[in-house]
This record gives C-alpha cells, structure tokens and sequence, in this order.
C-alpha cells in the first residue's frame, strides 16, 4: 500500500493498493478495515472516489457496492 498527495492540491490523497488475486480483493472490501477506510472517507473528505483496475469512477463505486452485498 501507498499513500500520497498528489499535484499541488494538499486535499487530494491517493491510497493505492496491488492486489494479485481477485478473491482477495473481495475479501479485503468486504472487511472491517475497509469499511473504516470508507467511513472514515465519508466523515473527512466532500469527495471521494473509488477506482478499481483504473476503472472509472462510477464502476469502482458499483462494484464495491456489489461487492460488500455478496
């Protein structure tokens, strides 16, 4: 995992995370860790946005959300 500003914009943090299994990204949305990473993300930030595989920003916010159903 990583962490960094990025640019010029101090409001802007990047966490970036390599996963080399799809189960166990699941498993890792599905978490306890996670769902403070999230909350803690709704609590600070006016924004936030998920991407998964460099997907859009919208398909990574889908795609947690089914996740997190299963």
């Amino acid at each position: 995992s990583s962490v960094k500003q990025t640019g010029t914009n101090a409001d802007i943090i990047v966490l970036e995370q390599t996963w080399s299994r799809w189960d166990a990204v699941k498993r890792y949305l599905q978490s306890d860790q996670f769902t403070i990473l999230l909350g803690a993300m709704k609590l600070l930030g006016k924004f936030y946005d998920i991407r998964i595989n460099e997907s859009s920003q919208t398909d990574g916010l889908k795609l947690v959300e089914t996740v997190r159903k299963e």
